[in-house]
């Protein structure tokens, strides 16, 4: 996630085992930590049902946007995915994007 009128650059790594890794390349603050089983398991779910995007996003002159990159790993396939939030609301990724941005800010402020 980066862009905004604040300037904000975080980045956030999964793994399937529930272990997450968040930086916010702003401040330089950087978080390890296990998210709850629950969360786990309805991002699990979101995952199931993402499929590779064929169209490109539409960048805009957006001046307080956020931009959002989503890179999902299934055995051996890899897509990524680029949006803003003109694009969020009609993606199917935007419940996924949402949750994970939860998931962050929960790391970051401590109460994951």
């Amino acid at each position: 996630m980066s862009g905004g009128f604040a300037g904000i650059q975080r980045s956030v790594e999964l793994s399937d085992d529930g272990a997450l890794r968040v930086e916010d390349r702003k401040t330089g603050r950087q978080v390890t930590t296990q998210i709850s089983t629950a969360d786990l398991e309805a991002i699990k779910t979101l995952l199931s049902q993402v499929q590779p995007a064929s169209s490109s996003p539409r960048f805009s002159n957006c001046r307080d946007c956020l931009y959002y990159e989503i890179t999902v790993q299934r055995g051996n396939e890899t897509f990524t995915a680029e949006m803003s939030d003109l694009d969020l609301d009609q993606s199917a990724l935007s419940l996924l994007i949402n949750t994970l941005a939860r998931v962050q800010e929960q790391a970051l402020a401590g109460t994951s």
